[in-house]
C-alpha cells in the first residue's frame, strides 16, 4: 500500500508499484485531475493499468462517463462517501471476483 498527496505523485506510484488497485480523487485542486492520472496511467502501462476508484462527491456525468471510456472495465465506482467501510467494501468485492472460477 502507498499513499500520494499530489496528482503526480500518484501517477508516479502506480507507474512504479503497478498496483492491483487505486483509489484517487477526482479533483486535486491543480491542473492534473483523476481522469488525467488514468489517462496518463494507461498510456504508460498499457493493458497493466489497475482498476480505479475514484473518490468525487459531484463528479459530473460527462467526465465521469469520459473516465469510463478511457478505461474500460478497469474502473471499478465512483466513491461519494469517503470512509474506510466503503473502501473495505469495494476490496473485498473485488477479491471474490478475482477467486471465482468462470
Amino acid at each position: 500500500m502507498a499513499v500520494a498527496k499530489t496528482p503526480e505523485d500518484t501517477y508516479n506510484k502506480i507507474v512504479e508499484l503497478k498496483p492491483e488497485m487505486v483509489f484517487t480523487k477526482y479533483d486535486f485542486n491543480s491542473d492534473m485531475k483523476g481522469i488525467d492520472i488514468i489517462k496518463k496511467s494507461k498510456q504508460t502501462l498499457n493493458e497493466n493499468v489497475p482498476t480505479f476508484n475514484i473518490i468525487a462527491p459531484d463528479i459530473p456525468k460527462e467526465e465521469y462517463l469520459e473516465a469510463r471510456n478511457a478505461i474500460g472495465d478497469k474502473m471499478n465506482t465512483i466513491i461519494r462517501e469517503q470512509t474506510e467501510i466503503r473502501y473495505n467494501g469495494i476490496i473485498e468485492n473485488y477479491k471474490e471476483i478475482l477467486n471465482k472460477k468462470f
